[in-house]
C-alpha cells in the first residue's frame, strides 16, 4: 500500500471488504502467489536496470544475504515433517572471486501445528557448493532442530532445479556488485582528475607529455 493508495478512500474500502471476506486458506494462497511473483520478477529482470544504490557494503569480503539486496526475496520455502521452513541464501560478491560455494541458513517459519516460530537467532546453517553438490556443516541450531543435511535434502526435493537457481542468484548478486565497484572506481577517477585540473594552469604544459598547452590537450 503506497501513500497514494492509502489516501484513496475507495481503495481502503475495497481493501476492508476483501480482508473481511477472505478465509485463512485464501490468505495462504495469496501469500504463496506473492512470493512466487516476487522471485520471478527478480530472476527475469534485466540486471543492468536494477537499482544499485543502497546495496549493503561488502568491501570487507563478508557474504551478503540475498534478502538484504532484494527485500522480501526469501524464496526457497519448503516443508519438513509438516513444519514450514525457508532457506536464507548468502553469497560472495567480490568481483574477482569465482567461488561456487554459498551459505544456506534454515529458518523455521511454522511448526507442525501451524504455529509461527520464526527466529533469526541460533539457526542451523551449512556451506553448499552448487557445482560439486557438496556441503559442509556450519551451525546445528537448537538441540531439537533437524540435522542440516536432512533439511538440505528436503529443500532439494522441493526444488529439483535448486543448483541452477542458486547459481542464477549468485550471478545476479555478483553482477550488481560489479556495477557498484565500477561506479566507485569511475567516481574516484573523476575526483582525481578534477583535482589535478584545478592545480594545472590552462597555459601550462600538459602533464600527458604531448608538448601542447593543457587547455589545448587533456584540458579540452
Amino acid at each position: 500500500m503506497t501513500p497514494e493508495l492509502k489516501a484513496d478512500p475507495e481503495t481502503l474500502r475495497q481493501a476492508e471488504v476483501i480482508s473481511k471476506q477472505m478465509a485463512a486458506r485464501a490468505w495462504e494462497e495469496l501469500d504463496r502467489w506473492f512470493w512466487t511473483a516476487k522471485i520471478e520478477a527478480i530472476e527475469t529482470a534485466e540486471v543492468a536496470e536494477i537499482d544499485i544504490h543502497g546495496l549493503p557494503n561488502a568491501d570487507d569480503g563478508h557474504l551478503v544475504p540475498f534478502t538484504e539486496v532484494f527485500p522480501l526475496g526469501l524464496s526457497l520455502n519448503f516443508t519438513f515433517e509438516k513444519a514450514a521452513w525457508a532457506a536464507d541464501e548468502q553469497y560472495c560478491v567480490q568481483p574477482r572471486c569465482r567461488c561456487t560455494e554459498i551459505v544456506l541458513s534454515f529458518l523455521q517459519l511454522k511448526d507442525a501445528t501451524g504455529r509461527r516460530t520464526t527466529s533469526l537467532r541460533d539457526v542451523p546453517a551449512l556451506r553448499y557448493d552448487y557445482r560439486s553438490h557438496t556441503s559442509r556443516h556450519l551451525a546445528p541450531g537448537p538441540s531439537i532442530t533437524p540435522a542440516t543435511g536432512r533439511l538440505l535434502a528436503a529443500l532439494k526435493i522441493a526444488y529439483p532445479s535448486l543448483d541452477t537457481r542458486l547459481e542464477l542468484h549468485h550471478r545476479i548478486m555478483q553482477s550488481l556488485y560489479a556495477r557498484r565497484y565500477l561506479a566507485q572506481v569511475k567516481e574516484e577517477l573523476e575526483t582525481h582528475f578534477s583535482v589535478r585540473r584545478e592545480k594545472i594552469g590552462r597555459n601550462d604544459p600538459c602533464p600527458c607529455g604531448s608538448g601542447k598547452k593543457f587547455k589545448k590537450c587533456c584540458g579540452a
